[in-house]
């Protein structure tokens, strides 16, 4: 086995984790000036900030969609059949309406628990709230879009709502990153080596 799906996806975890924070820190940035400049009908200096944030979330979903596709190639190597979705649901299950509400949680999950069984190691990661949150601050940011048509004297309100949603979070998704980015990596560790005690003739 190679471990090309482990090396890169340790950076590409850490690289998610930046963009996310740089992502975050931008909203935060562009929240402020909602509340300052509220015009709905001119050009704002929140309108300039929600530019802004647009080149850290696109970073940010890149480098997710990569390091899920990685976790469902490396779970393949311990559970022959897949985990019931292919790779390009790393991309699409983020974007398709209805489904996006639990399977890239899934994504996640599943071959978590495929690397924690060969490893020995518990299975119990724990993702409700991170997704509780995350889920929270989507629908919220959602309805925001559509007040801004309606009710825009809301939108600032809503957006604050769905920052702090985000940035509530944040730290969960972080340790989540890590902690399934740790146990792919223990699992290709442990069968190369097994690979490498049995030798050449396995």
């Amino acid at each position: 086995m190679s471990n090309v799906y482990v090396e890169p996806n340790v950076k590409r975890s850490k690289t998610l984790i930046l963009w996310s924070a740089i992502y975050l820190g931008a909203l935060w940035i562009g929240v402020p000036a909602s509340f300052i400049n509220p015009d709905t009908v001119n050009f704002t200096i929140a309108d300039l900030f929600i530019f802004l944030s647009l080149p850290p979330l696109i970073c940010a979903f890149i480098f997710c969609v990569l390091w899920v596709r990685s976790l469902i190639i490396t779970a393949r190597y311990f559970q022959p059949n897949g985990i019931g979705y292919r790779q390009g649901w790393a991309f699409w299950s983020w974007l398709t309406p209805i489904v996006s509400f639990w399977i890239p949680r899934r994504l996640i999950t599943r071959p978590f628990d495929c690397f924690a069984w060969f490893n020995g190691s518990s299975n119990s990661l724990q993702t409700s709230l991170w997704w509780g949150f995350f889920l929270g601050s989507q629908v919220v940011s959602n309805i925001s879009v559509t007040a801004a048509l309606t009710l825009p004297e809301l939108v600032p309100v809503l957006d604050l709502i769905s920052t702090i949603l985000l940035t509530i979070a944040f730290p969960q998704w972080k340790k989540i990153v890590e902690t399934v980015t740790a146990a792919q990596e223990a699992a290709v560790g442990r069968i190369m080596s097994q690979q490498q005690s049995n030798g050449p003739l396995g």
